[in-house]
């Protein structure tokens, strides 16, 4: 089974917008100049003030399917909505897991406790929506990777970090109302096969992410079978770790 997020070369063209994003850094003066410049930036690759929407229509075809499979099969599960959050992406939350040259992907689920855990039998898999949001894009490394937040609709509530104030991990996870924190931003990054980490807080230009290693997945065995050290069978989002992944199909 394939990731349900592939690569997408036209994301490439996000380099282009990062490029003048940072000329423009280097010129501006105090955080509105720096914020005069994702405007200016993203409107000289797109022509528009919104930020580059172009690249996320490709992304987003190549799993619509899956997606209106998911929304057809939970009709009445509950939406979070922002203003500028958007839902781009559905399906299996789930561990890469490697066996020689075997890979498959394993689901993770939810505690009693609301925790992200992984027990590995497959059962009660946790389904989410990955809703990329403008407002969480400042301080992204952007010419890499997209921000949002990871829905999860039969809870109506997000995937959040309740420790994300700690400058160092291991971070622990929960339910939360659903928002624009910092204890609730992802990132899809898109040079690494749309791998999906935990980057929370950031320096202004996105070249430190939380925790201060570059990215923070799920605390894993070599073979990526998550290391749980916590109660309720919870992982924890640390530094050299494996990133999550969203699936139409995972093993038990």
């Amino acid at each position: 089974m394939q990731p349900l997020i592939q690569h997408t070369p036209e994301l490439a063209s996000e380099t282009v917008w990062a490029r003048r994003q940072r000329r423009c850094h280097a010129r501006a003066r105090g955080s509105v100049g720096v914020r005069m410049c994702h405007v200016s930036a993203r409107s000289a690759v797109t022509g528009a003030s919104l930020p580059h929407p172009h690249i996320y229509s490709t992304m987003f075809g190549l799993v619509a399917l899956s997606f209106a499979a998911l929304a057809a099969a939970a009709p009445n599960m509950p939406r979070a909505t922002e203003p500028d959050c958007r839902t781009k992406f559905a399906g299996i939350l789930s561990a890469t897991v490697t066996n020689g040259n075997t890979t498959t992907y394993k689901s993770f689920t939810l505690s009693k406790s609301n925790h992200t855990a992984y027990l590995g039998d497959g059962n009660s898999p946790l389904v989410v929506q990955f809703q990329q949001c403008d407002s969480l894009n400042e301080g992204e490394p952007t010419d890499t990777a997209v921000a949002g937040r990871l829905f999860v609709p039969s809870k109506g509530r997000c995937i959040g970090i309740t420790n994300q104030p700690n400058s160092k991990g291991p971070y622990y996870t929960t339910l939360v109302k659903c928002g624009t924190g910092y204890s609730e931003r992802f990132g899809v990054f898109f040079n690494a096969d749309n791998a999906i980490y935990f980057t929370g807080n950031s320096d202004e230009e996105g070249t430190v992410l939380q925790g201060g290693c570059g990215t923070l997945g799920y605390k894993a065995a070599s073979n990526g079978v998550p290391t749980i050290t916590h109660t309720e069978q919870q992982i924890t989002l640390e530094c050299n770790s494996k990133p999550l992944r969203l699936v139409t199909a995972a093993k038990k």
